[in-house]
């Protein structure tokens, strides 16, 4: 891995993973790279093993500002890997991760900044807007958003909100430290991670500050997208690396007893078990849903069969937290409803 940078202390850190990103890297840096407050952020962009001009053109940002770019070039491990060197050479007093493909709407992201500076939050959450890679129609998220309960401008104590959707990777700003001596490293050479990121260092967090800026454009509609019905059928053992992986955090997290009669992490307040537990429950409806998804073949019955009894025996707070109906039922039937739901997940294509 070799690393090449120059830097003094920043208000953020922006963590770039970027892969083969090179007909879309002028747009993300571009975005970010404003006259009035380029001293006062650190991009670091994180060349995953890309085999395009992405390295090239990273570079010639470096030279270009170096004194705010930053570039770990390595071999491919993933988003999590990426996301990995870009945690721990992060100096800024916040930190928050744009991927290589995705941008943000320059004048929120200065209004960012500038409140970063005032505020000592361990997150601050923005919002974000999706946007369709080929019509370029905005869309603020519908359903499942925390910014539906919360007021903006206001500091809260996490408690206060834990019971409320969690926070999402492109609405995350996490206090640098925090992120660094939570130890949490993110699941490599393995999609879906973003999940990993935003619920397990939660566990730590005192106070988050909402505000009222749409900083994020997530670029929707790309052919390599993992959340795409057939990406995610090519990727359902990642899914499935990432529920577990959770399912243990969740073990530590709530003082489980392991193997060795030993607690095998210190218990946390009953309010981040909500939150944890909200957000693995979603986990195991997309997981349920990914099975429904493909032919309906009795090993997908089988495992989502061997999913529900470890659910609702092993962890049954996070069972009775599931709020998909359609995933409800199918677990109230214990499964006898299995080829009616899978043909409907079929013909919808999600």
């Amino acid at each position: 891995m070799k690393e090449e940078y120059a830097m003094s202390e920043k208000i953020l850190s922006i963590i770039i993973p970027a892969y083969n990103v090179e007909h879309y890297l002028m747009t993300c840096m571009g975005s970010m790279l404003l006259p009035e407050f380029v001293d006062d952020i650190e991009i670091i962009i994180v060349n995953d093993g890309s085999t395009d001009g992405t390295e090239n053109l990273a570079q010639a940002y470096v030279s270009e500002y170096p004194n705010s770019v930053r570039l770990i070039s390595k071999s491919n491990g993933g988003h999590g890997s990426a996301l990995n060197a870009g945690i721990a050479a992060a100096t800024g007093k916040y930190v928050r991760c744009v991927d290589g493909d995705d941008w943000v709407d320059a004048p929120a992201f200065a209004t960012l900044l500038q409140k970063l500076q005032d505020t000592d939050a361990d997150v601050v959450a923005t919002r974000f807007y999706w946007v369709d890679n080929e019509t370029g129609i905005e869309d603020e998220e519908q359903g499942y958003n925390i910014f539906d309960h919360v007021e903006c401008g206001k500091e809260y104590r996490f408690e206060e909100i834990a019971k409320y959707p969690y926070i999402k990777m492109h609405q995350m700003n996490y206090k640098t430290k925090l992120l660094q001596d939570s130890g949490v490293r993110m699941d490599e050479h393995c999609f879906y991670v973003d999940v990993e990121y935003v619920l397990l260092p939660m566990v730590n967090v005192k106070t988050v500050l909402f505000l009222d800026l749409n900083v994020y454009r997530y670029r929707m509609g790309t052919s390599g997208q993992s959340v795409a019905i057939a990406n995610m059928r090519k990727n359902v053992n990642d899914h499935l690396r990432v529920l577990n992986r959770m399912l243990e955090g969740y073990d530590v997290a709530a003082g489980k007893i392991g193997a060795d009669g030993e607690a095998m992490g210190k218990p946390v307040s009953k309010e981040t078990l909500e939150y944890l537990e909200n957000g693995i429950s979603r986990l195991v409806v997309s997981q349920v849903k990914i099975w429904l998804s493909f032919p309906a073949k009795r090993i997908y019955k089988q495992k989502i069969t061997e999913l529900r009894k470890r659910i609702q025996t092993d962890y049954p707070s996070i069972y009775n937290r599931i709020e998909n109906k359609a995933v409800k039922m199918l677990f109230d039937s214990k499964e006898l409803l299995f080829l009616p739901l899978s043909w409907i997940v079929t013909l919808r294509g999600h």
